[in-house]
């Protein structure tokens, strides 16, 4: 069996549920998965069928692989572009984080789901690393349960700006804090000053 077959097996990935089980890192080491310059979960056929929740140690970007399961299939059709139009960097970097108020924000795409091209100012927004990071993991999970994040977990006293908690395919992401966090704080006011 093949490195990429020896991992799914130890998923138990019958070929239609996510997320697998985890695989911990010593199943990992013992089919060469990781450690020696591994590139399963960065490159080939496996990183370009499947989506991962990758487990580093202390949670560091550049920590070991603690362990590793599928959430998902790879999106086979989609128009979106992870590149963002240099323009629209410059001016976006001039802002600060829209959460945190550092400086030097990355560039971030509203869309979570990553479904949709962006290409106008309005399909991004300044956010810093941190937050980013954050707004990424959230956007998993819903896209692994289909469930929306709560705003009322950050102590707002709505959950959502417009929709539930299930994701519509009709309205997407928006009205999640997380989609445009200035539009979810501005309607907040708005309503309050009612």
């Amino acid at each position: 069996m093949s490195q990429a077959e020896d991992f799914l097996a130890l998923t138990n990935f019958d070929g239609k549920n996510f997320p697998t089980e985890f695989v911990d890192r010593e199943d990992l080491l013992k089919i060469g998965a990781v450690g020696n310059g591994s590139s399963l979960f960065t490159r080939g056929n496996l990183f370009n069928r499947f989506e991962f929740e990758i487990v580093r140690r202390y949670n560091s970007p550049s920590g070991a692989i603690e362990k590793v399961s599928i959430i998902g299939f790879k999106e086979k059709k989609n128009d979106f572009k992870q590149t963002i139009p240099t323009e629209i960097k410059r001016e976006l970097s001039k802002n600060i984080c829209l959460i945190l108020g550092t400086s030097n924000p990355e560039i971030d795409h509203k869309n979570g789901r990553k479904i949709k091209t962006g290409t106008q100012l309005e399909d991004f927004q300044p956010l810093s690393k941190a937050a980013n990071d954050a707004k990424r993991q959230h956007c998993i999970n819903c896209k692994k349960t289909n469930k929306r994040f709560d705003a009322k977990n950050l102590g707002f006293n709505v959950s959502y700006i417009f929709g539930n908690s299930d994701y519509d395919e009709t309205i997407g992401c928006q009205g999640c804090y997380w989609f445009d966090v200035k539009k979810f704080h501005s309607s907040l006011y708005l309503n309050t000053s009612n």
